[in-house]
């Protein structure tokens, strides 16, 4: 068939209204996040971010909102609202501005860690080591880290969720640390033991079939996590989705086809590395779950993997250069 300059005139001037027809998550090409701290709030300046990311001729964004410090006014008991937000909704006016301007909005939560209060009333959601503790965070230890299987997950982030998606109509939630995905990391709490049913393994044996049990187990656990969260966001949103975020990228230990069939679109944000990793490694995994995607789907293009691996430094005001 021939191809006249008729034909190519008219082509370009219809990819527009083709890729606006599908799914949102085809759409995005360039993609902005903003990731709040505490007490970012009072210095937010909604109208600055609202440019930049004009300017970055951004199609989509993810902003802070949930989790381990909420960024807008929660009404879920024990969603720890920032001490910072006073009567603000950093989060809501972020989000509406976007909106205005036509971006995909996807709400970040960050479910890996709570405070003392939610320790107090429900201490069965932190995670336990192997000699029965409660682990806290690394950095930030009046913090305790929650275990990813339990009820923290399955009964309070999914409220969390239900409450932004509804107040919010966002086009997506994004969970950062919401899982290892990376190494089975092994909790002792009482939910997992009693789910796993055979004693929790205190060894990484592969040669063992209680640990090769212990890593299907888990696999299962947070497949149901994803699918729970997912169902509960389509229940308020039909065409929104739950975006898991998948670490590392393919190099991770969970069944990747699953993952992959389970996923709209697949998101690496590791930001944190350490060792001999380079910065562009997240960059090399977003390729790789890009063509791991495509291959389950049957159409490479059908999935756009989202890079956000590193940090920026941008002047917020009198506070100078703060990390972004």
């Amino acid at each position: 068939m021939t191809i006249t300059r008729r034909d190519l005139l008219k082509t370009p001037a219809l990819l527009p209204f083709q890729v606006r027809a599908g799914a949102w998550y085809d759409r995005p090409m360039r993609w902005g996040q903003l990731t709040l701290v505490e007490n970012d709030p009072p210095e937010l300046n909604v109208g600055y971010w609202l440019d930049y990311f004009q300017r970055c001729r951004c199609d989509a964004v993810t902003l802070s909102a949930g989790g381990v410090v909420a960024y807008y006014p929660t009404q879920v008991p024990m969603h720890y609202r920032s001490t910072y937000l006073g009567d603000r909704d950093s989060f809501g006016d972020l989000c509406k501005g976007c909106q205005k301007l036509g971006m995909v909005v996807v709400a970040r939560v960050d479910p890996h860690a709570v405070h003392e209060d939610m320790y107090r009333a429900h201490p069965e959601w932190i995670a336990v080591d192997a000699q029965g503790n409660q682990r806290h965070h690394t950095v930030m230890p009046e913090l305790y880290l929650s275990c990813s299987h339990g009820g923290y997950n399955r009964e309070f982030l999914t409220e969390v969720i239900k409450e932004i998606v509804s107040t919010c109509k966002v086009d997506g939630v994004f969970a950062n640390r919401w899982a290892d995905t990376s190494g089975f990391t092994i909790c002792y709490c009482a939910y997992c033991r009693s789910s796993f049913v055979h004693e929790i393994p205190r060894a990484r044996d592969p040669r063992d079939k209680n640990w090769r049990d212990y890593t299907v187990w888990y696999q299962e656990s947070l497949f149901s996590l994803m699918k729970l969260w997912d169902d509960e966001i389509r229940k308020i949103k039909p065409d929104a989705t739950f975006l898991p975020n998948s670490g590392g990228g393919v190099g991770n230990s969970v069944d990747w086809k699953r993952f992959g069939e389970m996923s709209e679109t697949l998101m690496c944000d590791h930001q944190g590395r350490s060792g001999v990793a380079p910065p562009w490694s997240n960059g090399m995994a977003a390729k790789d779950d890009f063509k791991l995607a495509g291959s389950i789907r049957g159409d490479p293009q059908s999935v756009h993997p989202v890079v956000c691996s590193w940090a920026l430094r941008h002047p917020l005001g009198h506070n100078g250069d703060r990390d972004l």
